[in-house]
């Protein structure tokens, strides 16, 4: 599990969860919709958004940090079955 999960993890009580998920139900992002989550990190809200626009819509995650990236990056191949889970 990655440091910033387990930190997550640790002050909020696991609470971080359905933050995330609020915080997508509130963007009111749909299908077909367009979306940018700045600051992405890991992407746990770039994945919500992207459920809640399906396949007819965009996300995009964008974030200073390289290796948040690489993170997001290998969240996306983990889902997809390209890797094994963490």
């Amino acid at each position: 599990m990655a440091v910033a999960m387990m930190l997550n993890n640790a002050l909020s009580l696991g609470q971080h969860r359905e933050w995330k998920q609020t915080t997508v139900e509130w963007s009111g992002a749909q299908a077909g919709d367009r979306a940018l989550d700045v600051c992405c990190g890991s992407g746990d809200l770039t994945f919500g958004l992207a459920e809640a626009v399906g396949p007819t819509g965009e996300v995009v995650g964008l974030d200073f940090a390289a290796e948040m990236l690489e993170e997001a990056a290998n969240e996306q191949r983990r889902r997809e079955g390209r890797v094994g889970p963490r």
